[in-house]
């Protein structure tokens, strides 16, 4: 995803001429003119500082392509990311005296997002990430081990057999954030939902239940009856009864739930002539 960026030396003469006034620089320090990073990945409202040497000293900094809405300090090389992501800036160092310049492109990429952030599971259990935004590549490494856990290079984590807390945590190669996601192990963290004896609701209702450990992400699906899901929500199109299946989103752990949508009920009740004031 990150483009590279090119240093462009010898912009315009290749030799060196001093500006009136000053004292003219040595060749061999205008051939040593670099600026780093060449590129680089930063994400939206991040910081980079550009490192200069060589040359004559007196160089200046400048955003000669600005998709990001950045700024960027001319004497000091500071840049700062604007709030758009997912765009390329380039910067531009000249050092006038040597008739130099290097560019350096940058990717603005949006903050590093995890889900889940927090998780309860028994020993053993699986658990499952969904890592977006960032440069899009990442590591992850336990940053705590309590509960003797294990996890995979693709950041597959299985919980250990002891009761703990573990850490899991991500960073981005590219702009070296990092985000953390705490994971309780115990075994009395037994998935289920608020009302698993039976789940009513009235004809137009939309009802998400309420997850008792796990990540608290589900999904549902209709296992019997004439019953109708939208992803993590169960919806009362019509009078029916059936069986949920209730899945935690990151975990795996399902429960299977009796569900009945019910029309409303109205009451008979006829007239006998009076009337009270």
């Amino acid at each position: 995803m990150a483009a590279r960026a090119a240093v462009v030396a010898g912009v315009g003469a290749a030799a060196c001429r001093g500006d009136a006034g000053r004292d003219k620089p040595d060749v061999a320090d205008c051939s040593t003119f670099a600026v780093s990073p060449t590129d680089a990945v930063v994400d939206v409202h991040g910081a980079l500082r550009l490192e200069v040497t060589g040359g004559s000293g007196a160089w200046r900094a400048a955003l000669v392509d600005d998709r990001s809405g950045a700024e960027v300090g001319a004497s000091t090389g500071v840049y700062i990311t604007g709030p758009a992501s997912g765009v390329t800036d380039v910067l531009e160092v000249t050092d006038a005296a040597c008739e130099r310049a290097a560019q350096v492109r940058v990717d603005v990429v949006g903050d590093l997002l995890l889900a889940p952030r927090e998780v309860s599971v028994p020993p053993g259990a699986p658990v499952r990430f969904d890592v977006a935004g960032g440069s899009g590549a990442r590591t992850c490494t336990l940053r705590e081990n309590g509960s003797g856990a294990s996890l995979s290079a693709a950041c597959a984590y299985t919980a250990g057999a002891s009761p703990g807390q573990d850490v899991v945590r991500f960073v981005d190669n590219g702009t070296g954030e990092a985000i953390d996601a705490w994971i309780a192990v115990d075994p009395a963290f037994v998935f289920d939902i608020s009302g698993r004896g039976g789940l009513f609701q009235p004809v137009g209702g939309r009802l998400v239940p309420s997850p008792v450990y796990g990540s608290g992400s589900l999904t549902l699906s209709v296992v019997t009856g004439d019953l109708t899901v939208d992803g993590d929500a169960w919806v009362g199109a019509r009078e029916a009864s059936g069986t949920l299946r209730v899945r935690d989103r990151y975990t795996d752990a399902a429960i299977d739930v009796p569900a009945t949508v019910l029309a409303p009920r109205t009451l008979e009740a006829p007239r006998d002539g009076e009337r009270t004031e």
